[in-house]
């Protein structure tokens, strides 16, 4: 996953196969966006391993703040949120924390 991330870019794992990824200096939401599309696209291409073929999927949760707003442990918790929100719509996706989540946990 380091190879589809930007030099700027970090990505931590927090705990059996959760993941964080901290995507720095983005101003707008196609900046993350295609980034996340990419993160998605590789994550779930198939591999052989000792002959079978494997799948996997991913759910992504996100959690934008501003420089100046920025707290970690509010934006993990949010992303964590957001990722369970993307879990219950599907496989292989993304979900961006809103208020509401919150609200509604």
């Amino acid at each position: 996953m380091q190879n589809l991330l930007r030099a700027e870019d970090t990505i931590a794992r927090i705990g059996g196969d959760e993941f964080v990824l901290l995507l720095a200096d983005l101003n707008e939401i196609d900046g993350y966006t295609a980034i996340l599309d990419r993160v998605l696209t590789a994550i779930s291409s198939p591999i052989q391993i000792e002959g079978i073929l494997v799948s996997i999927s991913a759910s992504i949760g996100v959690a934008v703040a501003p420089p100046a707003e920025y707290e970690a442990e509010i934006l993990v918790k949010r992303a964590d949120q957001a990722m369970y929100e993307a879990k219950l719509a599907g496989k292989n996706r993304y979900q961006v924390f809103a208020e509401n989540i919150d609200r509604d946990s």
